[in-house]
């Protein structure tokens, strides 16, 4: 079913596509032609490559997450299969509320402090899956929190590009950004389960702190160095 929804979408945009080679973006009456700049180009431009690191430590933790949540709780924490996939189910929970919530405080708040409350969210959250207590509730709450602290995390990063590097620029960077989260989605999940076969899979919580810390780092020097854009 979803293989048959996912070709059909594959038909409508293959359809469309002479379309997305018209587009511009338009800013009041003014008409702002697509750049076509180099890879070379796209990379020195000033925060790009920030903004690639945070992209690639969101996605390689929210793929992690996602993937390896109910293997967790059945061999960290002793829970039979079937409801370890039920508790697993609680990060896209968590995430999709995020999603509806960020959406509805976009107009309000700034992407990038949208950002920081993710992120600050996320900290309870993998705290709380780390704990080595034999209380479930502790990591079935730090899976809801931490899926949603990400949720705001990818869109605001996407939103965010046509202001930070202009948008003649946007639209080959934000394709960019996407090569980078779908490196980290193809490859860092993966990782890690080469990574607990040879240890242990209570690592989970550890290995999304280090790509929760990538994303701190992404996010906050790509803000320093577009700073006087944004101000």
């Amino acid at each position: 079913m979803l293989a048959a929804l996912q070709f059909l979408i594959l038909v409508i945009v293959l359809a469309t596509f002479p379309l997305w080679k018209k587009a511009r973006f338009i800013e009041e009456t003014t008409e702002i032609e697509i750049a076509r700049i180099s890879f070379k180009e796209k990379i020195k431009t000033k925060g790009v490559i920030f903004g690639l690191i945070a992209m690639f430590g969101y996605c390689s933790l929210e793929a992690t997450g996602m993937n390896w949540a109910s293997t967790f709780f059945v061999e960290a924490k002793g829970i039979d299969e079937a409801t370890a996939a039920s508790f697993a189910s609680f990060f896209y929970i968590g995430i999709t509320v995020g999603r509806f919530i960020s959406g509805l405080l976009s107009s309000k708040i700034k992407d990038r402090n949208l950002i920081r409350i993710g992120l600050g969210i996320m900290v309870p959250g993998l705290a709380l899956i780390a704990l080595p207590i034999d209380l479930i509730g502790f990591p079935i709450t730090g899976i809801i929190l931490t899926g949603l602290g990400c949720a705001p995390i990818f869109p605001s990063i996407i939103h965010q590009t046509p202001e930070y590097f202009g948008k003649e620029k946007s639209q080959g960077i934000i394709g960019l950004e996407m090569a980078s989260a779908y490196l980290g989605i193809t490859f860092m999940s993966p990782l890690f389960g080469l990574i607990a076969k040879s240890t242990s899979v209570d690592l989970y919580p550890y290995y999304m702190m280090a790509f929760f810390f990538v994303i701190l780092f992404g996010t906050e020097m790509m803000n320093k160095a577009v700073r006087n854009k944004i101000n």
